[in-house]
């Protein structure tokens, strides 16, 4: 019920909030726009090597939290997460990219098919997995670029941050034009990253 939302004064991330806001707020409210509002951490140090992309993604929580809320259509089931991270380590290792996975903090609801895909890639060479409690700043300022999961805010920071940022969506379901995206690229499938990913190392090529 977002046109009840009467406050007087609001701090937005971004022209895409203050679009909003005007659109459903009662009254003639005063928007500034601050940027992205920072995030808690712990201050622990992330060490990145050369050549990494950021990645971040939502985690899933078990079926059963799905049913309990009566939802007809979940897109953040492990399915979907799982297929994110397959695909985007996969990419990214046939590209030499380090993918650092900065992981929610764990909690007893979390899917635990979910928390085996991780196990999982911890084997693989190019993946990175982050401290939970890291600097979500911290992690972007230092890789190269960011692939974010529709449509979390990290993809907003990189942006502002002038790096290379995208939305990957691997079930093709979300929609390019959707105003949540925050004008940000949304890659729909695993060709279409394959395509982002490799003119990153073309841009690279050509920079140096």
């Amino acid at each position: 019920p977002w046109h009840l939302i009467s406050w007087s004064h609001y701090l937005v991330w971004d022209e895409y909030q203050a679009d909003l806001v005007k659109e459903i707020s009662q009254g003639t409210p005063i928007i500034k726009d601050v940027g992205p509002i920072w995030f808690s951490s712990n201050n622990t140090s992330v060490d990145v090597p050369l050549n990494s992309i950021a990645v971040f993604d939502v985690t899933p929580k078990r079926l059963s939290m799905y049913i309990s809320l009566g939802f007809s259509f979940e897109y953040y089931t492990s399915n979907t997460v799982n297929q994110f991270l397959s695909d985007i380590q996969l990419v990214l290792s046939q590209n030499n990219i380090n993918m650092l996975h900065k992981v929610k903090r764990k909690k007893q609801s979390t899917d635990k098919r979910y928390e085996s895909k991780v196990n999982q890639l911890i084997g693989e060479s190019n993946y990175i997995k982050v401290d939970p409690g890291a600097d979500a700043n911290q992690v972007i300022q230092k890789t190269n670029a960011c692939i974010s999961m529709p449509f979390t805010s990290t993809a907003i920071i990189a942006k502002q941050e002038g790096k290379p940022s995208v939305y990957y969506d691997p079930s093709g379901t979300i929609q390019k034009n959707d105003r949540a995206a925050h004008g940000i690229l949304v890659l729909s499938g695993i060709d279409e990253l394959q395509k982002w990913v490799e003119s990153l190392s073309m841009e690279d090529c050509t920079n140096n």
